[in-house]
Order: C-alpha cells, then structure tokens, then sequence
C-alpha cells in the first residue's frame, strides 16, 4: 500500500480547563476518562478562538475586549479528540504509524488511548510521534497545554514575540494547536523527508533528491521511482528509476537527476515562476510500497557587492544572472489569532502586495513561521521571501537595555530543534532566498546562538547564505523619520547598501474602525483608539507622532480627516524614502518597507489593514515601486510657498530627473511629459525625447528647473509621464506646497547613534551600556521638546482652522 495520511483537524475536537497539575490529578489523560461534558473545539484552533465560539468570551479584538480574557492565561488547557481507524488499516502491526503535530503553542504533553507520547516545547517546530499503540475503531489523543502564566519572559521562549506586546500588535499570549494535525500510516520502509537540490549550471540543471528513508525490516535493496513534470506549465514526465539498498533504520540517499534546457523558477518582475512537482516511490515486488509529492523550483541564486566597505555584506541580489533590485516589505502574521490563518487570508495579502509591485517579503523574527500556503503561494506568485529565526529586538528599555538570549542548555536545545525543523520544512521552497538568524539583536554578544544557526543552516540548506542578524553588514533600519522624528529629508541623508526597515504609522480606513470601536467611541485620539494603537516605548507612541507628521497637511479635527492626512502622510514618507533608494540603485540594492499587513485591527505601519483594505498610502507604493520609475529629486527643505513682500515666490524649482528600469530589457524611442500645474491648469508643459533605456539602470536624465508664477496662491503640483509606444509605462507626481516646518534632526540622530550601538557596536558591552544611556536621556529631553513643539503647532493649527 501508499501511505496513507488521515487528517484529524476539525470541530471535533473537545477542550476544557483546568488549574496547573489538576488535570493529571483528575486522570483527564485515562483512556476511560469522561469527556461528555467538555465544550467543542476547532484545530487548527487557538483557545481564545474555541471560547469565542462557545460564547464564553467576547470577540478580543472589539474596543478593549484583550483584557476580559486575559484570564485565560492562569490555566493549562486540555484539548482532546476521538477518531477511529477504519478496516482499509486494520493491520496495523504490519505499518508505521506516526502522528504528526504542524505547530503546537507553547509547552505541550500528548497521550494517545492512556499512553504517554511524549512533551514538547516550542511553538514552530513539527512534532512527530511514532506510535505503537493505534487500534482499529475507537482511539482517543488527548493535549496537554501549560498555563501561559508560566512564560513571563519572550527571551527565554521560543514563541511568537510580538504576542508579549509591540508597538504593532496587542499582548496577547496566545494558546493551542495552531496547525495541521494528522496521522500517516505507511509501509515498514518509508519515507521520513525528501530535501529537493536543483543546482543550475549553463542550460544544464542537476537535481539533487536527498532522501531519509526508515527501515523497521532487515537489509534489503528496493527501487526507488523519481517522477518529474511541469505543475504551472507542461512538459512530458520524465521518470528515473534507481536500485537502493536500505538497512534497518535510517538511510540517507542521494539520487540526482539531470535537465537539458529546465523552465527556470523567475521572481514575477522577471519571468514566469516555473514550477516542477516530482514524485517519488519506494517500489518493493513491483508494488509501490510509500510515495510523497513536493513542488521545486529551479533558478541560481548570487549574491554581488555592491560597496567597497570590508564590513558590508554583498547585497545586490542576482537570480539566474539577472540582478534584482529589492522592491520589498516586512511581513508579520496576518492575524494575531494564529489559528485563524488559512490558505485564503494569505492569498488576499499577497496578491495584493504583488499588486503593490513588490518583489520580496521580509518575513521578521517577531512572528511566525507561516503555514505551508504561505510559501506555496509565495512560490505560485513569485514572490521572494527573506526567512528569519523567531528572534526579534533582544533589548530592553530602562537599566536592562542591553540582553543576550540564554545560554543554558535546554533553551540552546530547542532553539536549536526548532531552527532544524523550519528549515527542513522550509528549504524546498525556491521563493525562499536567504536566511537571517532574526531581528535587531547584537550578534556578537550572541554568538552561541548565531554558531547554532550558521551551523545548522550550512548542513542543511547550504544553497542559501545566512545573515546572521537584521540589520547587519551594512543593511540599516531607518527610523530617523518616525521614532527619531525627524523630517522626510532626513531619508535622503542615508546611502547605506540595504534598508530593510523603514515606516510610519497610520490610522485603517474609516469603514474599518467602525468594526472595532464602538459607535461611542470613534475619536481620534480615544482611550478605545489608544488602546488599538500600542506602545512598547514612550518616544514611539503612535498620537504624538502622527500629529508630528500630518500637521504639514493641516488636518481638521474630525475623525475622517486624521485618517486621511495619516494615511497620506505615510504614503509621503514612503515614497520619500524608496525613491531616494533607487536613485542609488545598485550603491544600494533594495528596500523594505515596515509594513505590509496587519495582525489585529488597529493603528499601524501597515498599507493594508486587518480587514485587507488598502489604505491611501498603497497607492504610493504602487507608484513607487513601479519596475520603470521616474522620480525628480529636489531640497525637501524648501519652502516653495513663500513669497516676498513683492508677492513673488522667493524659491524657484530647482530638481534633477532620474529614470529608473529594473526590467532586464532595455527600452528605445521613449517620450517624457512633465506638467506643472495649480489645480486644473498646465502653467508649464515640457517633452523630452529619450533615444534609449539600458535594463537594470539607473540614470541621471536631466536638470530640471523653473521659476514658479507669482500669480499662484500656493506653490503646483508636478505631474510627469513616461511613454513608450504610444501607452504611458510609468507616472509620478509632486506637490510642491507640501512642507515640514518642523525641521529638527537632533533627536534623529541620537536615535541612528543608538540603534547603532544595540545592534553592532564594536565596544565591550559596559562602554555601550554607557554609551547608550547618556543618548537615552538626551533623547527623552528632545523628545521632551518635541512633543511641546508638536502641541503648539497643533493648537496653531486649530486656531488657523477655526479662524477660516
């Protein structure tokens, strides 16, 4: 027989709580144990999601529901179901049987009909049971979930970080069996994985099937069948057979199979994501015995320099010696509830980010490993993913800013169990590009873990490089602009090699605040809406710095106006930021955005909120990531609405014109188009002939310049098209009258000064505990200061307002 793989997700399932230890005193673990009285539940599930359902909680994300649940938290939770096996697997002497656990949260002990399978802790890692004891009919698996009381501490767990509380979601510890469940019955000799290795040389591609097969038998030599066809496109099967010995126990095999011509596995923005499915049988007295399926890609992955810094990484990114400028964003789940997470929430995320005209997902440390859909999807769409290790921002506010991850055995354990598992799980996918050890923690301070993570990842998935942390190696996360407060031409300062952090927050879409606020309480500055825009630092409160930068936009008071100068004052600082970074296109080889999605309703850095509504700044970075971009560059710290007593604008424009091209193909006979104009009216209509556009450039075009008419009462906007073959491939625009009169970048400074000593300070750890200390108290001062000057414009704002 094949194998066969029983699902046991579903409603099915039974739940209950208990105090710490009651549950084993109580003997819920017995196989005659009395089940009738438990309430149902749903795995893949979550706690929280099965009391909802019961009507024993009130929906979480409502107003300040968290914090009615926040009892759930003092109990260990006992999770059982019943399923049988039917006559097809009657025999069970004669097969394997395992049980197989996806993702269970957190700290787990498994019984199946009364016997002890075994615990686990670890929320990402794949826990599989080899069982002896499944019966024909009736069985009975009971779960065993730890009290969330127990881990305080999101250094010491290897758990989603974020759900301790961030500045982008809720605390919100969570619990319960949060993916797939299932039984696989097979032959004695089996598969246990299958890690797929295309390696691509000229027109040639060498496939490397590296097998683990179990053997419960004695030695003997069985046939394995290699099968290979096209899954997105067609092409004959191409089948390989091979003669391979097993002994008893574990066999490792490595077969390679060779492709004349193969269809290459290509990001979307540069071909077709071809995909191949390859199935594999074990064959024993001409009967098929066990087969597993999995889909690969085929592409060669490079990594060029891109700075003459020794301490810089190469960044430029070459996929099938085509270079690829990073159009990217940082991902984190798309709902705090992990349960909840299905094939369709990802699918509505990421085609929306490809709408977007972005390339790569930054997967970050603070969150998940995501379900399989997830990269089967990333690999269908052509999306990039940049994998990192559940580790995120190892430092604390106050005295205790500086923190290393623990060094005692059992944590270096698990962490290392769960890092193999991601990857094994993980490294068939072609989407996934690299790995990094996690987010904002100082590498060298933790060294015993990057050792686990280096090591581990050369003997697994050696195809890939590792980065050990992020940022590193020259990569930056820009917060001058937001946390730093300072203004958008403070990006412009920045010429690092890689950015892969950056962000400011806006306010959801007014139809989606109406689904988590109660009528009452739709302000915009609420204690409700507060509550949905959490803080884990006091300088990186949302309010104040929203404030900070919609006031250049003169918002009036009404909830429906802060949502909407929000949203576009985020939209401003993103394309700010990205059209500075591909001016430098390859002296910087990419960018991420912080963020793409939403884990909960709330104010966010996100373009798309919980509910999958683009927000205003969308848009932006649509324009701006455009693959054929045309951006002027001019002094942001320009006033062009002032005028002299003459009433003539005192600055004229004075800006340069850059065209990018990330497509590989060169572009010939174009026309640009630049219109300046005040409101409906062109004052200024310029054309330009282009003879050529190399692909994969970035060029300086032209100086652009003007006086602007004294006639205007405000400085015009600047609208410029680039048109190939009759049809405009590209656009952009600019309004001129935008301006920040709040010009300060001390404070961003000492921000750049800080997260540089955190994150790769070269000084013993005491120097920069002192080094950072001094810069935190100047910070609080100048954040002191702001926040007074924020306040006077703001009340200067009203009165301007109230006064018109």
């Amino acid at each position: 027989m094949t194998r066969d793989i029983i699902s046991l997700n579903g409603i099915d399932w039974k739940f209950e709580k208990f105090k710490e230890n009651q549950g084993i005193r109580k003997g819920v673990f017995r196989e005659n144990y009395d089940f009738s009285s438990w309430k149902s539940a749903k795995v893949p599930g979550n706690v929280r999601l099965d009391l909802i359902s019961n009507k024993e909680i009130d929906v979480p994300f409502f107003g300040k529901n968290i914090k009615k649940s926040e009892w759930i938290e003092n109990f260990e939770w006992w999770y059982q179901k019943e399923f049988e096996i039917n006559d097809r697997n009657s025999d069970l002497r004669n097969k394997t049987v395992q049980l197989v656990f996806e993702g269970v949260d957190y700290l787990a002990d498994f019984w199946l009909n009364g016997q002890a399978l075994g615990n686990h802790e670890g929320m990402f890692g794949k826990i599989i049971f080899k069982l002896t004891n499944l019966k024909s009919g009736k069985n009975s698996l009971v779960v065993k979930l730890a009290p969330l009381k127990n881990f305080k501490n999101r250094f010491k767990v290897l758990k989603c970080q974020m759900s301790f509380g961030w500045d982008i979601a809720p605390k919100l510890k969570t619990s319960g069996i949060w993916d797939d469940v299932y039984l696989i019955i097979s032959d004695k000799i089996c598969f246990n994985s299958c890690y797929i290795k295309p390696l691509l040389n000229n027109n040639e591609a060498s496939i490397h099937f590296l097998t683990e097969i179990s053997n419960d038998l004695q030695k003997e030599v069985i046939r394995l069948r290699i099968t290979i066809q096209g899954k997105n496109f067609n092409i004959a099967p191409i089948v390989h057979e091979f003669d391979v010995e097993v002994s008893d126990g574990t066999n490792n095999l490595e077969q390679v199979v060779l492709l004349k011509d193969p269809k290459l596995w290509n990001p979307w923005d540069k071909g077709k994501p071809n995909l191949y499915q390859a199935k594999i049988k074990l064959i024993k007295n001409n009967k098929v015995i066990d087969e597993i399926n999995d889909t690969f890609g085929i592409r060669k992955l490079e990594f060029l320099r891109n700075s003459d810094n020794p301490k810089h990484i190469p960044w430029i990114f070459q996929i099938n010696g085509k270079k690829e400028y990073i159009r990217g964003t940082n991902w984190i789940p798309p709902d705090a509830l992990f349960g909840r997470i299905d094939r369709e929430r990802y699918e509505r995320n990421l085609k929306l980010a490809k709408k977007a005209n972005i390339n790569l997902l930054r997967m970050w440390g603070g969150g998940i490993r995501e379900k399989r859909e997830f990269y089967d999807l990333c690999d269908e769409l052509g999306l990039l993913v940049w994998q990192e290790f559940p580790i995120a921002c190892v430092q604390k506010v106050g005295l205790n800013f500086l923190v290393n991850l623990p060094k005692n055995k059992k944590y270096l354990q698990i962490f290392k169990e769960e890092a193999e598992s991601i990857i094994r799980e993980l490294r068939n996918h072609p989407s996934i590009v690299l790995w990094c050890g996690g987010n904002e923690f100082h590498a060298k301070d933790n060294k015993h873990i990057i050792e686990i993570l280096e090591s581990i990842c050369n003997e697994l998935d050696p195809s890939r490089i590792f980065i050990k942390t992020c940022p590193y190696g020259g990569d930056k996360h820009n917060y001058d602009i937001w946390h730093g407060m300072g203004p958008y031409s403070r990006y412009l300062a920045n010429k690092s090699p890689f950015c892969s952090e950056f962000g400011v927050s806006s306010y959801p879409n007014i139809s989606s605040i109406k689904k988590f606020l109660p009528k009452k309480e739709l302000k915009p500055f609420g204690d409700a809406m507060e509550f949905h825009a959490p803080t884990t630092l006091n300088f990186g409160a949302h309010f104040p710095h929203i404030k900070r930068y919609i006031i250049p936009l003169k918002p009036n008071d009404s909830l429906e106006s802060i949502v909407q100068m929000s949203q576009i004052a985020q939209g401003l600082a993103y394309k700010t930021a990205i059209e500075h970074y591909r001016r430098l296109k390859w002296k910087n080889a990419g960018v991420a955005f912080w963020q793409f999605n939403d884990c909960w309703p709330g104010i966010c850095f996100s373009i798309v909120d919980y509910y999958f509504e683009p927000k205003l700044s969308f848009q932006y970075i649509k324009q701006a990531y455009q693959p054929i971009l045309i951006s002027l560059n001019y002094n942001l710290r320009k006033n062009f609405n002032k005028k002299d007593k003459r009433g003539r604008f005192k600055n004229k424009f004075e800006g340069e014109i850059y065209i990018i091209n990330d497509l590989s193909k060169s572009l010939e006979n174009l026309e640009l188009n630049i219109e300046v104009m005040n409101e409906d009216e062109v004052i200024i209509n310029n054309n330009y002939k282009i003879e050529k556009i190399e692909g994969e450039s970035c060029i300086k075009f032209n100086d652009y310049k003007f006086e602007i008419p004294s006639n205007l009462d405000k400085a015009p906007k600047i609208f410029i098209s680039l048109s190939y073959e009759g049809k405009k491939i590209s656009k952009n625009q600019y309004d001129l009258s935008y301006f920040d009169n709040i010009q300060s970048t001390a404070m961003a400074k000492l921000n750049t000064q800080i997260c540089d000593i955190i994150f790769v300070g070269k000084r013993p750890k005491p120097i920069r505990y002192l080094q950072v200390a001094i810069r935190s108290f100047l910070i609080a001062l100048f954040m002191l200061i702001m926040m007074i000057k924020v306040s006077i414009l703001w009340r200067k704002r009203k009165k301007v307002i109230n006064h018109s």
